[in-house]
């Protein structure tokens, strides 16, 4: 009967495929290259706010020089071309109230606006950086992650590299054994010194 001979399994191959790594990487770039583009937008757009926000102060102070002189003030006349009104013969100056009443409300509704989009993008920077701030930590993650990945490879092929030169040895061993066997059992049962 012939004795069945196992030999030993190969040991399990460690390296695992990077794909999803760098599918992740590339994520990340995506990720800050589009959080750095709606950046930019909020910075135009809060310009572009600043800018609104003064020409509302010199219309405000344009609609308050011509209150303080009482000039009339009819819808849709640019504030520039406003001169203050002829006084009448009671000497009381005539304007329009309901005029000056309506260009205030437009005033005042542009500014409530404002302060609406001032919120708005308050708001949107805080989302962003917190955004940013996510991302930061996700990257750090996949640095750590595959800083990991690669000692733990290290780790493997030092281990794999240390069962070769095992196994090397222990062969060795055995091949040296079946031919001085003999011997040893001879020197065994006689008691001589070969």
């Amino acid at each position: 009967m012939n004795p069945v001979t196992t030999f030993p399994r190969p040991a399990p191959e460690l390296k695992l495929p990077r794909a999803s790594l760098t599918k992740a990487t590339f994520f990340v770039a995506e990720q800050r290259h589009r959080l750095e583009e709606d950046q930019e937008a909020f910075r135009e757009h809060e310009v572009n706010l600043r800018e609104y926000e003064t020409r509302l102060r010199l219309w405000q102070q344009e609609l308050e020089a011509v209150r303080a002189t009482s000039g009339a003030v009819t819808p849709g006349q640019p504030l520039g071309s406003i001169v203050p009104a002829p006084r009448s013969a009671a000497g009381e100056k005539a304007f329009d109230e309901g005029a000056l009443q309506a260009a205030w409300r437009k005033v005042h509704r542009a500014r409530e606006l404002l302060d609406v989009e001032r919120a708005h993008l308050c708001d949107d920077r805080l989302v962003l950086r917190a955004q940013e701030a996510a991302l930061k930590q996700r990257e750090e993650a996949l640095i750590e992650r595959e800083a990991r990945v690669v000692a733990r490879e290290e780790e493997a092929a030092a281990a794999d590299a240390q069962a070769k030169e095992q196994a090397i040895a222990a062969a060795a061993r055995a091949e040296s054994r079946p031919t001085r066997s003999p011997f040893d059992l001879a020197r065994s049962l006689f008691g001589r010194k070969t």
